[in-house]
């Protein structure tokens, strides 16, 4: 599988067991920390401590997933209003 094509598909969840629904935020979180963390290891001469690298994904993947959740609970409950908006210059004299 082509790099691209395995990015894609872990991102939409497809490449994971069906028992751990929400692979795709738990991917996208990793591979973000992982990218940046390395980046701060190569520039910034930054420490890698593996274990608390891991619990640090684990508990941002579940505030990213809390969010989530309360946010679908709070579009069910709320009511929307769509408005345009624009702005107005003020008048020149």
């Amino acid at each position: 599988m082509i790099f691209d094509d395995w990015i894609k598909e872990n991102i939409k969840g497809k490449l994971h067991e069906k028992k751990y629904l929400d692979w795709n935020i738990l991917f996208a979180i990793a591979l973000w920390w992982i990218w940046r963390w390395r980046n701060d290891m190569v520039f910034n001469d930054g420490k890698i401590d593996k274990i608390g690298k891991v619990k640090w994904i684990q508990s941002q993947h579940g505030e990213i997933r809390n969010a989530f959740l309360k946010q679908k609970v709070m579009s069910h409950n709320a009511c929307y209003e769509n408005r345009f908006l624009k702005w107005i210059p003020p008048p020149t004299y």
